[in-house]
């Protein structure tokens, strides 16, 4: 389990009125604030008395700060953490201060992806267990805890993702898609890509069958975000993309399972990840 303590200082300048003009009441200030969680984003809302001036630290990497009385914040790391939430409060001149300390339990939080060829928010999401490839795809990395199911893949220098083959389970029901290659579980294929980045098919044989047939169609604008692979050692690339939640659901008029889905991933001159293989169960990706 790892813990972070996040300091959260509040400057509070203190409200001084008088029932004279020789006569001064000094009003102490309080501190306090409420907050709730949504995965890695926290809303605080600040309850603390007497105050206009606010400093609040969040205690991450990047040492982010605001000055908003109410602040909002998005942690980038995943994980569970128990974080440790100190609040200050203090007219910065007469030393006058209260603080309050609260306990905020980060479960699962889900990693910031961006499909930019960066690949350095990949950093702390581990490789799926088990599951390696053929040719030159070796390891995959999957996040699908936002609005896009996010892929990571990672091979030797003959990486290639000029002809992609995405193969979905949307439902997580063998009944309703294809029964072949991957899916001899069955694990029905609902859906898939072949060699671009803008055709798709939905399955249109019979359900829970080996039968091979497909309607094609084209999604505006391509329903896969790709980057080109990225070179990141000497004898070993990587390559990310993304399939929107929403536009699969409605492209393919079926409801995504609340656990998540069953994803395969080919490329025509690179090979396969899982391999292809009977009783290989596709990347199962969880929401």
């Amino acid at each position: 389990m790892k813990t972070i303590y996040l300091f959260f200082s509040l400057a509070i300048v203190l409200n001084i009125g008088g029932c004279s003009s020789d006569e001064e009441i000094l009003v102490s200030p309080k501190a306090d604030f409420d907050f709730t969680v949504n995965k890695g984003t926290v809303s605080f809302t600040n309850k603390s008395a007497g105050a206009n001036v606010y400093a609040w630290e969040f205690g991450d990497e990047s040492n982010s700060v605001s000055t908003k009385k109410d602040a909002i914040f998005k942690y980038a790391a995943a994980g569970t953490y128990n974080v440790i939430v100190t609040l200050y409060a203090g007219d910065g001149s007469t030393g006058i201060n209260d603080h309050i300390s609260k306990t905020i339990s980060l479960v699962n939080v889900p990693p910031s992806i961006k499909i930019d060829g960066k690949l350095n928010d990949w950093e702390k999401v581990p490789f799926v267990e088990g599951v390696v490839g053929k040719g030159s795809l070796k390891r995959i990395k999957v996040d699908g805890t936002g609005d896009n199911i996010n892929i990571y893949l990672e091979g030797d220098l003959g990486l290639d993702v000029s002809s992609p083959q995405a193969f979905f389970d949307l439902d997580m029901k063998g009944s309703t898609g294809g029964d072949f290659g991957w899916y001899s579980e069955p694990f029905g294929a609902d859906m898939m890509s072949d060699g671009s980045t803008s055709w798709y098919a939905l399955h249109s044989g019979v359900g829970g069958t080996n039968s091979w047939t497909w309607n094609w169609g084209e999604a505006a604008g391509g329903w896969i975000k790709l980057t080109t692979p990225v070179t990141i050692s000497s004898d070993t690339k990587a390559v990310e993309f993304s399939f929107n939640k929403s536009q699969l659901s409605q492209i393919a008029k079926i409801t995504l399972s609340s656990k998540g889905v069953y994803f395969c991933f080919s490329d025509k001159k690179a090979g396969e990840i899982p391999v292809w293989k009977k009783g290989q169960k596709p990347v199962f990706i969880t929401f």
